[in-house]
């Protein structure tokens, strides 16, 4: 990867070689098939490689930077709609609470209600004994008054 000092050196590679001015002769100009000569076309070369490798990173780049972005907001409306989600079952559970102690007061309630009640039925139970007791009793005297006979 190019950072800091990579990039400026490739920056100062790939600048085309400045035209030779109007003042410089032929002479200064290397020989064709001479080595200075075969040293300047592969500096060219290498310039262009080093060229297209800057404009390969640079798209690289840009793509990635589009794909970030789309990423980036893609991630923004999933997280819009988590945060809906979480905000309304907030509310369901804020909700649920409130009716779950409503239900325990009436289930309290309920409960002293049955309690009371079976309290009653032990009473009611115990006095229709009691009933019971006093009619089987007074269906022997009803049966000892009456003939055997009549």
């Amino acid at each position: 990867m190019l950072v800091g000092q990579d990039v400026g050196i490739i920056a100062v590679m790939t600048r085309k070689p400045e035209k030779p001015k109007a003042r410089t002769s032929r002479r200064k100009l290397p020989k064709p098939g001479t080595a200075q000569a075969y040293t300047n076309v592969l500096l060219e070369d290498i310039r262009t490689q080093v060229q297209l490798a800057v404009e390969v990173a640079n798209g690289t780049r840009e793509a990635l930077e589009r794909k970030i972005e789309e990423s980036h907001r893609q991630l923004s409306m999933r997280m819009d709609v988590i945060e809906g989600a979480v905000r309304e079952n907030g509310d369901d559970i804020r909700k649920n609470s409130e009716d779950i102690r409503k239900n325990s007061e009436d289930i309290r309630t309920l409960v002293e209600r049955v309690d009371t009640l079976t309290e009653s039925v032990k009473e009611l139970s115990m006095t229709a004994r009691a009933h019971d007791s006093r009619l089987d009793r007074l269906e022997e005297r009803v049966g000892t008054l009456q003939p055997t006979g009549a």
